[in-house]
């Protein structure tokens, strides 16, 4: 069975894939093909741009909440699907996102600026609240930043990852390196002290306890760890070896 449209004059099977649904018709199809109602309805928004969009905000006022407890629903009852088709978005598409951010953040830097001051204004106790909570759930992150900007501001390498850490604690068994005591949080010692030039970077930070990083202070660890109480030859051999010292000296050529 086959149907004229009554625009273009082509015949074309006479389905719902070609012909929209239309109650009032005879054979419950509407006269038109859906291509010539696209072409239609394409032309009437490009003629009548500024109508079309006043009625649609008009629209969208008088059923704003409606709509907004809709898109709600749907976003809790679908939010792995939604979360899962982003990150994939964004991975397919992480050149093309990145280069439109940065275009965005030049052409309108002054305005970003004036908004984010005047949000960070008006929710100041709500931020500083977030941020507690925030600073409580992810204390390894915190001690990372922190550190990277001190290291940062003593214009010294600051590489240090949360992964790097995770296996320098995993190395001395989730003990301090000085003492060999288990402890609930372990502490980012620097090797060399920052204040002599040392980095935060894997080779020169290891775990310790809190007294242990206090005894040491900012002292040359050959001078200092043969006579701390807790000394020990087994951990300073497996202490010097992780950090690829060789008499004293480490062979930092061999360091990743």
């Amino acid at each position: 069975m086959f149907k004229i449209c009554k625009k273009c004059g082509k015949k074309k099977p006479r389905t719902a894939q070609f012909f929209n649904k239309a109650v009032g018709c005879g054979d419950g199809l509407r006269g038109t093909c859906k291509e010539c109602q696209r072409e239609y309805h394409a032309e009437y928004r490009k003629t009548n741009a500024q109508a079309v969009s006043e009625r649609k905000k008009k629209c969208y006022q008088s059923k704003k909440q409606e709509y907004l407890d809709k898109i709600r629903r749907y976003y809790q009852e679908n939010i792995n699907t939604i979360t899962l088709y982003q990150q994939s978005y964004r991975e397919d598409n992480k050149p093309r996102l990145n280069d439109y951010n940065r275009k965005y953040y030049l052409n309108n830097h002054d305005a970003l600026k004036a908004k984010s001051r005047k949000y960070h204004h008006d929710n100041s106790d709500d931020i500083k609240v977030k941020h507690s909570r925030w600073a409580e759930l992810n204390s390894d992150k915190v001690y990372l930043l922190r550190h990277r900007r001190r290291a940062r501001f003593k214009d010294l390498p600051h590489t240090l990852n949360k992964e790097q850490w995770a296996k320098s604690k995993e190395y001395f068994e989730n003990k301090c390196a000085y003492c060999g005591k288990p402890v609930e949080l372990l502490v980012q010692d620097h090797f060399i002290a920052l204040t002599k030039g040392g980095e935060y970077t894997h080779n020169n930070i290891i775990p310790a306890c809190q007294n242990c990083n206090s005894s040491k202070y900012n002292n040359d660890f050959f001078e200092w760890y043969p006579n701390y109480k807790h000394y020990s030859l087994k951990r300073k051999k497996k202490i010097l070896k992780y950090l690829s010292y060789t008499e004293n000296i480490q062979q930092l050529m061999l360091m990743v």
